[in-house]
């Protein structure tokens, strides 16, 4: 799916034109023993706590592709007779009116979702009429097909404080006990997928709030499926494999060049608007480091590192770099620079010594104080030593 299937789908969840008759609930603790399963019809529901519903659920379809939002592709085989895949069809295709499949994927997740705080699984199905479009994105009028999809958000229940509130019948401000609230899905998906605004029972979408946890039990339980590594792990590995196969040539200036470019990649494919998310492969980096000057056997090096790490799969080039962040450590230094200014951060060895130099040609504050550079007679060289 690309960003506008996904925001196509997300806008079928809003009040005007939800289709989906109830959401059904399974309350868990935190040890993964069900304690309510419950029934809500929005037919029955007040405005505000309908929406409540349908915002958890447009939760579940917010983020980034390929961070965020993971695809979940199913085998051939899976598809023609897998318990997993069977189960989801199940539900979808009774409108989740079938107790058992309920009760078993209620079952599944609750065993699966690893959870310190007590959390509710909630489970809609809905149906949109999907309109044909022209080339311009204009609607034609006509329907091309009815899209039946499953939307479940798995949403932390924290306890609230006990705070002093006014009440009406004392006339005075008490003491009002804490409760338990749903919060915001930390887990979620969507199936089947929205591909070319079509139904694809081939393919579901993932939802993950953390960019550290892979999900692997919730995903085994539900797919039978192992996800990509999680977006900051993708990070970490692409670091470590860039030191460790580069070595000596793994500079400033060369790794400084390779970031401007993937953030420059970027920012020309948001100002183009493509739906389509952006991907980098093993052989785009190679490319790139190649472009620095790295000999072949460092990219030949490079190359057969990424292959073990990440195989043959397209990243998201966010997950490897951060576009909006340039920032230098040393042991008692952190340099942070503003995106598109990193030339202004050089090294020049003095006296034996490497230094990092920065341009200050704009300006110097000093924790908020403007400060001039430079040094007149009679001023300390060093901070002043505490006396005694």
């Amino acid at each position: 799916m690309n960003e506008r299937e996904v925001a196509e789908v997300r806008r079928t969840l809003r009040p005007e034109r939800s289709t989906i008759p109830a959401v059904y609930g399974c309350y868990v603790n935190a040890e993964g023993q069900i304690i309510a399963k419950f029934c809500r019809s929005f037919a029955l529901m007040g405005e505000e706590e309908s929406e409540k519903y349908l915002s958890l659920f447009r939760r579940v379809l917010t983020g980034t592709l390929y961070r965020n939002l993971i695809d979940i592709p199913f085998a051939n085989s899976q598809v023609a007779g897998g318990e997993e895949h069977g189960l989801l069809m199940t539900l979808r295709k009774t409108h989740l009116e079938d107790e058992t499949a309920r009760d078993t994927f209620f079952s599944r997740v609750a065993a699966s979702v690893p959870s310190e705080d007590n959390f509710v699984i909630l489970l809609g199905c809905a149906a949109y009429d999907v309109v044909k479009k022209h080339k311009d994105g204009e609607e034609e009028g006509d329907s091309s097909e009815m899209y039946t999809y499953l939307v479940s958000a798995i949403c932390p229940v924290k306890s609230t404080k006990s705070t002093l509130s006014y009440n009406e019948e004392q006339k005075a401000f008490a003491d009002l006990l804490g409760t338990n609230a749903i919060t915001p899905p930390t887990l979620g998906f969507l199936f089947p997928a929205f591909d070319g605004r079509q139904t694809n029972i081939y393919n579901a979408m993932l939802y993950t709030k953390s960019l550290e946890d892979s999900h692997e039990a919730f995903t085994e339980a539900i797919f039978k499926k192992t996800i990509p590594m999680p977006a900051k792990e993708q990070g970490k590995a692409f670091r470590a494999l860039l030191a460790d196969t580069l070595e000596e040539d793994c500079t400033l200036p060369r790794m400084r060049a390779v970031h401007e470019e993937i953030r420059e990649r970027i920012l020309v494919h948001k100002e183009t608007h493509n739906p389509e998310p952006l991907t980098i492969s093993g052989n785009t980096v190679r490319e790139i480091l190649s472009d620095t000057g790295v000999g072949e056997e460092k990219l030949d090096a490079f190359t057969a590192r990424y292959k073990e790490e990440f195989g043959d799969a397209y990243l998201s080039p966010k997950n490897l770099v951060e576009p909006s962040k340039y920032e230098l450590r040393t042991p008692d230094v952190k340099i942070t620079v503003a995106p598109g200014c990193s030339d202004r951060v050089t090294t020049k060895e003095i006296g034996g010594v490497t230094y990092l130099l920065i341009r200050a040609d704009g300006g110097v504050e000093l924790n908020g104080l403007d400060v001039r550079l430079g040094q007149k007679k009679g001023e300390p060289t060093d901070p002043p030593a505490e006396e005694e």
